[in-house]
């Protein structure tokens, strides 16, 4: 009796579809590595990132199982849920890439916190990632599709270890598609459980950097990379110390202090939750930040005071470019998801 071949009706890059995208970097590429030295580009720092972002726009939908589905796990006690291959396979290509040494230290007045922020060795430059279709179906291989553009408009790749690092400039967008979501889309308004916050519970800010911006159309100036790294981390500060001081919401310090280390960090309790960039040059010569934010508060109430408490610290020393906010889209979470693509226009 013939056997069964296992390998029947697997899909190859011919047979079963692939994508190519051609990626540029505007602030140096970081995925850690042994002892976080940044000595080589690691493909699961960068699958991890896109594992994480394609999750998270997969829980802006309501979509509860679409990480197990698309990117597999060990499974669970007793076989619930049973273990599963990644459906998708991720190719790296990173010839076009080049190290670069980042400044060794930065300080930066933070009024209370840490001042001195280390960096080693980051890359920049071009790569390409080749997707290819195993087990995914045509549902999830929409949402990846639309998951990466949106990661490549308003988030960052790569690990978080260096703040600043990850921004890529997405070449050719098309490869993805246009799909946008409809109502239809939409599974319901459950709370998808775990570290995968929806991105209806986010804010998005690209910026012009005032001061980089003023400096850069001087003839003759000349922007650092360690400007560019210290223009975000500054950000950054000002946004923690804007969770520093009472102000007129009449939130008390204590509050505010656990606010703030639950938004950006607190070693041994909280992850950050929020994310800038460095400063990097824009086509137009003046210099854009990107900001992301995830509203981690349950309480509606203090996300707003957060938001509105961040937005003002952020026109302080940027013009906004743009700005999509999550909360509140509970009810049009297809129409958000569509902004952030940028299929909300014709």
């Amino acid at each position: 009796m013939e056997r069964d071949d296992p390998l029947v009706g697997l899909r190859t890059p011919e047979a079963g579809g692939s994508l190519h995208l051609r990626l540029s970097t505007r602030t140096p590429l970081y995925t850690g590595g042994i002892g976080q030295h940044g000595d080589q580009i690691h493909p699961s720092g960068l699958l991890g990132s896109i594992r994480h972002f394609s999750t998270a726009v997969a829980a802006t939908l309501g979509d509860a199982h679409f990480e197990q589905r698309v990117w597999g796990g060990a499974g669970g006690a007793g076989g619930d849920p049973p273990p599963r291959a990644k459906a998708v396979a991720l190719h790296w290509e990173t010839l076009g890439l080049r190290a670069v040494d980042l400044p060794e230290k930065i300080h930066v007045e933070t009024g209370g916190d840490r001042g001195d922020w280390y960096f080693n060795r980051a890359w920049e430059g071009t790569l390409g990632l080749r997707i290819t279709r195993l087990g995914i179906d045509d549902g999830d291989w929409r949402l990846l599709r639309a998951a990466l553009l949106i990661q490549a408009r308003h988030a960052m790749f790569g690990a978080k270890d260096q703040f600043g690092l990850g921004v890529l400039d997405l070449e050719n967008p098309e490869a993805l598609g246009r799909e946008p979501f409809t109502e239809a889309d939409v599974h319901g308004l459950s709370i998808v459980s775990g570290v995968f916050m929806p991105l209806n519970r986010y804010v998005f800010w690209d910026l012009d950097h005032k001061d980089l911006s003023r400096l850069a159309a001087r003839k003759g100036q000349r922007i650092t990379r360690q400007d560019r790294l210290k223009a975000g981390l500054e950000v950054r500060a000002a946004l923690r110390k804007a969770l520093r001081e009472p102000g007129g919401d009449g939130l008390p310090r204590e509050r505010l202090t656990a606010l703030r280390h639950c938004l950006l960090g607190q070693l041994g309790e909280w992850g950050s939750a929020v994310n800038v960039s460095a400063a990097w040059k824009r086509d137009d010569g003046r210099y854009g930040i990107r900001v992301t934010v995830a509203l981690r508060p349950d309480d509606a109430q203090e996300r707003q005071m957060v938001a509105r408490r961040f937005k003002t610290v952020l026109m302080e020393s940027s013009v906004p470019r743009a700005t999509v906010f999550g909360p509140g889209m509970n009810d049009r979470r297809h129409d958000l998801l569509n902004r952030l693509a940028g299929w909300d226009t014709p």
